[in-house]
């Protein structure tokens, strides 16, 4: 068994390897065989800063789309509409964007000293709720 198969971060439906950095597969561009129409390929530049040289991408709306098949997610035909994932993709960069702001007030205020923050990584921890999300998922 090579040392790929071995790996406890693949993805064996379709053999990719997750970055160690950012929890994720390489970018996928390319339309899902069942997909019913065409998704824009655009990315938007974030404001959150990666490095002291770039800033993160968000997912173009065909990346977001193949995020969320390979998480599950299956629609009927009339469920939704290409218009659907551009107000999707917007939603999840303005929650980004606001989340990442009130942790920079946050910073400021407990950390004087902090200049530049950077967002080094995303911990990929969707399946881990925090108290409050679990509580709430009872109501």
């Amino acid at each position: 068994m090579s040392e790929r198969d071995q790996c406890p971060m693949m993805n064996k439906e379709k053999r990719h390897v997750l970055c160690p950095l950012n929890k994720m597969e390489e970018p996928n561009q390319q339309p899902s065989p069942d997909q019913p129409f065409k998704l824009s390929k655009k990315r938007q530049i974030s404001t959150i800063m990666k490095n002291d040289k770039s800033r993160w991408i968000y997912p173009s709306e065909q990346m977001f789309w193949n995020a969320m098949r390979r998480k599950g997610w299956k629609w009927s035909k009339d469920f939704i509409k290409s218009q659907d994932m551009t107000s999707i993709v917007n939603i999840h960069n303005i929650n980004n964007e606001k989340a990442w702001n009130d942790i920079l007030k946050w910073e400021y205020l407990t950390h004087f000293d902090c200049k530049k923050l950077q967002l080094i990584k995303f911990g990929g921890r969707a399946k881990d709720f925090t108290a409050r999300a679990t509580i709430r998922s009872y109501f």
